[in-house]
């Protein structure tokens, strides 16, 4: 009976865990990042508190609400980037690799708050989210909005 009532509780845990949509944490060297997922991202643009940044080149779309846009082999040393090293960061690009990337060079720099968008804009579209597609556009200008 004990045993059923603790393996029922520990569900009940993974389940909360897993509708917050945050994984668990990926270590990296200098620290660790997370990932969150579509679904969790939309709900939490509601009450926005993040920076939402785009890392994916060329430019093939965007999240509604992104606020920068600095390609992922930039991203070391941008003076884009908030000063603050515990600023909550949400990046993303189209399929995650670059995102991935990005969240380890941010992770290395000292970010503290690093999320990254599992499976990217495919990952969005496919949670049947929108997605804003600049008119002739090829890449980010030097002030980091399309």
């Amino acid at each position: 009976m004990l045993q059923t009532r603790l393996i029922l509780t520990l569900l009940a845990l993974s389940g909360a865990a897993l509708a917050q949509g945050a994984g668990p944490a990926i270590r990296v060297p200098g620290g660790s990042y997370s990932q969150i997922t579509p679904q969790a991202l939309q709900a939490q643009l509601r009450g926005k508190d993040f920076i939402l940044i785009n890392v994916h080149v060329p430019y093939e779309g965007e999240l509604l609400d992104t606020d920068l846009f600095v390609p992922f082999d930039q991203v070391q040393g941008s003076a884009r980037l908030p000063r603050a090293k515990t600023t909550k960061l949400v990046i993303y690009c189209r399929s995650g690799r670059m995102s991935a990337l990005a969240a380890r060079a941010l992770v290395r720099q000292g970010y503290t708050n690093v999320r990254e968008l599992r499976g990217g804009m495919d990952a969005w579209r496919a949670a049947g989210f929108g997605l804003k597609v600049a008119a002739a556009r090829s890449a980010a200008p030097a002030g980091g909005r399309p």
